[in-house]
């Protein structure tokens, strides 16, 4: 985790509309606040149809979302938008809050954005290793390097950031806290290290449990085997970078947990019923927030 730099924040306003329209980026930051006069408010903030990630990092703050106090520690992260009836501020039994932000634009992120509100609520908790977190962090990198410098990339990086964060919310999901302790790290494990070369051995060391009970046990919760599992994130995150990088085929492959290409290919048709190829050449790509295999 980076620990210099800290309170740069870097603001984005592009001419070009079209992608803006969709999903865009309109501010990064990382900060640290040690002043109590740190308080921002969602029905006075002059920008409107926005939403905001805000992940802490150290320390402490709080927010009133719809007259409901939120403590928000090491790991989790409010996802709002404004305007909206929230406050977040630096509370006076709190020496510090450090984090890290994404202000977004478009309407296809705040419909997505929605989603996420209504099922899972404005506090997510999410690991710091965890592909939305890592996201977030690469994108601060790059503005901070200055090499965010049109509006295209900058969608294509909140569009990327939108999905992975959509991805993780629905793979562990909001009932994941009645899920047994060995599935619930066995499904982390997976969610953080997919792109890794992943055995059952793996997810069964991580589980404590036997191999015959921590499949059976796998398999009653989730309703489909280890394998499925770690086939259904790779897949997913395959077909996000399909359609929204340049990386070949065979780059994709590696950076989703297989090392030949030609397994990633076989893989792929049989899950998706098309080949990478196709899947990429088409017109239209639907976003998959669940993929449910056979």
């Amino acid at each position: 985790m980076l620990t210099n730099h800290i309170n740069r924040t870097f603001g984005f306003h592009f001419k070009e509309k079209r992608s803006s329209s969709f999903a865009n980026i309109t501010s990064v930051g990382w900060e640290k606040q040690t002043s109590q006069a740190y308080y921002l408010d969602g029905i006075q903030r002059k920008e409107s149809k926005r939403a905001a990630f805000q992940y802490t990092l150290s320390g402490r703050g709080e927010m009133i979302h719809e007259g409901k106090k939120y403590t928000l520690k090491a790991g989790q992260a409010f996802y709002i938008h404004f305007p909206s009836d929230h406050t977040y501020y630096l509370p006076e039994n709190s020496d510090s809050w450090e984090f890290i932000y994404l202000t977004l634009q478009g309407d296809e992120l705040l419909h997505y954005h929605q989603e996420i509100l209504k099922s899972f609520g404005p506090v997510l908790t999410l690991h710091s290793d965890s592909m939305p977190i890592q996201k977030l962090i690469s994108i601060w990198k790059l503005a901070s390097e200055n090499l965010i410098q049109d509006s295209y990339f900058a969608s294509s990086l909140a569009y990327q950031f939108a999905m992975e964060l959509n991805r993780y919310v629905h793979s562990l999901g909001s009932s994941s806290s009645d899920w047994p302790a060995a599935v619930v790290k066995a499904t982390v494990l997976v969610q953080e290290q997919y792109d890794r070369d992943l055995s059952i051995d793996d997810l069964v060391r991580v589980s404590q449990l036997s191999r015959y009970h921590f499949t059976r046990l796998f398999k009653r919760t989730m309703h489909m085997t280890p394998v499925q599992y770690m086939t259904k994130v790779r897949m997913e995150r395959a077909m996000v970078l399909l359609s929204s990088s340049t990386a070949s085929i065979k780059e994709i492959a590696s950076q989703c947990g297989y090392s030949e290409p030609n397994y990633f290919h076989k893989v792929f048709r049989k899950t998706v019923g098309m080949s990478a190829g196709e899947f990429r050449k088409q017109d239209q790509y639907r976003p998959v927030d669940v993929m449910i295999m056979d």
